[in-house]
């Protein structure tokens, strides 16, 4: 159980902003999801501490735009866009492992899922983004990252049964 600190930065106010009573609510239904995602992304617990708070500060300035149903979907979407902004100011050269292990299923896509994907996971990239980016309707953005989707999982499952079967797999090399 992830405890909250004992204040939270307050935002700057703004026509927005939510009171930090909602926030602090918010803070303990979702702060064990939000630092669950920051420390599997960064793999490192200290630094996913402080994307948490960051997180809530910025709902606490743009939360009162959300509604209630999405709350937790907008909170994981900032953890992940904080996390990823993290680990550029950090210039990591070299992917870490688990960076390798999430993203080699997108070898195996076609180019416009592949690119889709990471664009919208690796960088940060929203729908709206996307429609822009690559001259396609909302639908069909949202279309083609739901076909990836499925054969990521396709991808995954076929490296998972190899590796039942007891078959190497080179997943490095674009191999499923």
């Amino acid at each position: 159980m992830i405890t909250r600190p004992r204040a939270l930065p307050q935002a700057t106010e703004t026509k927005s902003a939510v009171s930090l009573a909602q926030v602090e609510a918010w803070y303990d239904e979702y702060a064990s999801a939000v630092l669950g995602l920051a420390s599997y992304i960064l793999d490192d617990r200290r630094i996913a501490e402080a994307v948490t708070i960051e997180v809530f500060v910025a709902a606490q300035r743009e939360g009162a735009m959300w509604s209630h149903g999405r709350c937790r979907d907008r909170l994981l979407a900032l953890t992940r866009s904080h996390a990823v902004r993290r680990i550029r100011e950090q210039g990591h050269a070299r992917p870490t492992r688990r960076f390798r292990r999430t993203t080699w299923p997108l070898n195996q896509l076609q180019p416009l899922h592949r690119d889709l994907i990471h664009a919208a996971y690796f960088e940060g990239d929203t729908v709206d983004d996307l429609v822009l980016r690559f001259g396609m309707s909302r639908p069909e953005v949202l279309a083609a990252m739901r076909d990836g989707m499925a054969d990521v999982g396709c991808a995954v499952a076929r490296r998972d049964a190899q590796q039942v079967d007891g078959r190497s797999d080179d997943h490095r090399g674009g191999r499923a």
